[in-house]
């Protein structure tokens, strides 16, 4: 890509040839080869990303160079420098945005004062005027190529903080329901809210905690991390969040930030998918699973290290549930499958007391109705 150049209509340089003594007087004749060496004068040779010098013929296509060649470069054989610019350069070179900044030098006469202001409002950098001032051609080259380091170094800072920005974005979108992640996004801020007649589920691995203290940690990392993977593919596919992970536990809610249908019947189904996926999985593993629904407080907690979750009674609830199944089992409050009963088929468990000494009635969830 282009990195930073300046062109110079060198065939106006080349006309102070043919021009008197007079007029020469007091100036410094230049030629084409001194040109060169003038403006290579005003390089780094230790700077890597200093601008290759490219030197074209009169019958050469600018443009058409640029576009074949990773680099720009300095213009030779413009006849009449300002018609060429106004009429091709206004519409090529600035229109396109990889090369619209490179700096343009003009070389004109000293009475063609309507030709040079035409091509500085088109974009030209600076000019020079005819005869060539060595020391005054090799300041304004250089100043060109400050400005537009300068100017490059902008764009590389601005280029990298978008780059950031999408990463963080797209960071908070995975360890954040994305609507909650766009939210804080817009707003730096995410509003505590309550939520009513959500769908909760809470599913955790039978077994796990042995299988830590059996095997060395990268495999207990692997595994967990290939099954819950799985798990999360499956909850998005039902349209429900994602919350957190806890150990080996995943809490997952329908109906908080995404409108479903029934929220309560998208669990049910996720929730025969992650069985199902357990017991094919290699280890086989077997599962407790516990579905809950009611109105539960939502919002962003921490500072350094922040999370958003779920509070109240029903989340309670539904880890009450869960840690009450038998291995592949998948219970149900009756609050959340009066929501689905004639979608699902249950068999009652009886009233199960909560760590609250509440007692509610449970079923378990066989399977989905056709």
């Amino acid at each position: 890509s282009i990195f930073r150049d300046v062109m110079i209509d060198l065939e106006a340089v080349e006309k102070t040839k043919g021009m008197t003594e007079s007029k020469q007087e007091g100036k410094m004749k230049i030629t084409r080869r001194q040109l060169r060496k003038i403006i290579k004068e005003t390089m780094d040779p230790m700077d890597p990303n200093s601008p290759d010098i490219v030197y074209l013929s009169e019958e050469d296509s600018m443009y058409s160079y640029m576009q074949d060649r990773a680099y720009s470069a300095y213009r030779r054989g413009v006849r009449r420098f300002g018609d060429f610019w106004n009429e091709n350069w206004q519409k090529t070179l600035k229109a396109d945005p990889k090369n619209r900044g490179i700096p343009v030098v003009m070389v004109t006469a000293a009475d063609e004062i309507e030709t040079t202001a035409d091509c500085i409002s088109n974009g030209a950098e600076d000019y020079i005027t005819k005869p060539i001032n060595a020391t005054l051609l090799k300041a304004r080259v250089t100043a060109c190529l400050e400005k537009k380091r300068f100017r490059d170094s902008e764009e590389h800072y601005l280029s990298k903080v978008e780059a950031d920005k999408k990463r963080t974005q797209s960071f908070l979108k995975q360890i954040l329901p994305e609507k909650i992640a766009e939210e804080l996004n817009s707003s730096g801020l995410v509003r505590p809210r309550k939520y009513e007649d959500i769908a909760i589920l809470v599913c955790d691995l039978v077994g796990f905690t042995a299988f830590c203290e059996s095997n060395p940690p990268e495999n207990v990392v692997e595994n967990l991390q290939e099954i819950f993977e799985k798990f999360e593919s499956e909850i998005e596919r039902f349209g429900l969040e994602k919350i957190k992970t806890v150990g080996d536990a995943i809490l997952a809610t329908g109906g908080l930030t995404r409108s479903l249908e029934n929220q309560v019947l998208s669990a049910s189904k996720c929730a025969i998918n992650l069985k199902k996926i357990a017991i094919e999985s290699d280890p086989n593993w077997a599962i407790h699973i516990g579905i809950h629904s009611g109105p539960l407080v939502a919002g962003l907690i921490g500072k350094k290290s922040f999370q958003f979750d779920v509070l109240g009674g029903n989340v309670n609830t539904a880890f009450n549930i869960c840690d009450r199944t038998e291995p592949n089992e998948i219970l149900i409050s009756n609050e959340a499958w009066m929501s689905v009963r004639s979608e699902v088929e249950v068999q009652s468990k009886g009233l199960m007391k909560l760590k609250s000494d509440n007692q509610i009635e449970v079923l378990e969830l066989l399977h989905i109705n056709n």
